[in-house]
């Protein structure tokens, strides 16, 4: 079977959009997992990745994150993350060249430069807006912000059930918690990164247009024109939410529960 090619299709536009991923990739997915030295995280890594041109392989867990390039099984760089929880969200930019990972920007160019832009650390974290910005949930403040790449602040805000411009307020965690105790820990965008979904603590799951939520001026009840639709999932059968994959015609979603 080596040099064989695995293909997954996906129906979007009435047409066939083919991923593929070659073995070499498969087998360097599989030891990552198997090996907890591998990544030095001390135990098995708890997030992986794999680039949008299928070049790199990062995985990440308890404060560290190794790339590797998939072709050849090198390794690009190791840098300890300094963080708190053994579990880092990881994400790759839609042109390859930064990795979110927790609250900073990794830098793939030569160097690997690291970049915080969140002060606290993240539950998950995604691109949008064709990777112009970073979107960050964290359960400890109760937020979810959408980060910009260019002006290196935060857009605009998700506290309870409103949408505001900027960073959320220094006590979200303690208003967010008297309102809602709905923090939010899962994310999705399109692949083009104009629909966003968040999944929240009481598993409910909100979809919003990014392009609408970036241009927000005022506080709004659920985002306003931005909100496009929300699924509730609170049922016992399907456990608590841990992750979303949402299409690129956000036709169809798959949400991956824990404890049903």
């Amino acid at each position: 079977m080596f040099g064989c090619t695995y293909a997954l299709t996906m129906e979007h536009d009435n047409r066939n959009t083919l991923v593929t991923m070659n073995v070499q990739a498969l087998v360097l997915l599989a030891t990552v997992l198997a090996l907890s030295t591998v990544c030095g995280c001390g135990r098995e890594p708890r997030k992986v990745a794999f680039s949008p041109d299928g070049k790199y392989l990062a995985a990440a867990g308890n404060g560290k994150v190794t790339i590797w390039r998939t072709e050849s099984g090198d390794v690009v760089a190791r840098r300890d993350l300094w963080s708190r929880v053994h579990e880092d969200p990881l994400a790759f930019s839609p042109d390859d060249s930064v990795l979110a990972v927790n609250n900073q920007i990794l830098s793939l160019k030569p160097g690997l430069r690291a970049e915080p832009f969140l002060d606290h650390e993240v539950d998950d974290v995604c691109f949008a807006n064709g990777g112009q910005h970073i979107v960050a949930a964290s359960q400890s403040v109760e937020l979810t912000e959408i980060w910009s790449k260019t002006s290196k602040r935060i857009i605009v805000a998700n506290i309870g059930d409103d949408w505001i411009p900027g960073p959320g307020p220094a006590g979200a965690w303690f208003t967010a918690g008297l309102l809602v105790r709905a923090e939010p820990h899962a994310l999705a965008c399109t692949q083009a990164g104009k629909l966003l979904a968040i999944g929240y603590s009481s598993n409910l799951v909100n979809v919003f247009d990014v392009t609408k939520l970036l241009a927000l001026n005022s506080k709004a009840k659920f985002g306003g024109e931005a909100f496009q639709f929300q699924i509730d999932l609170r049922n016992p059968q399907v456990g608590r939410i841990f992750g979303i994959a949402l299409d690129e015609s956000a036709k169809s979603m798959i949400v991956c529960g824990w404890g049903g």
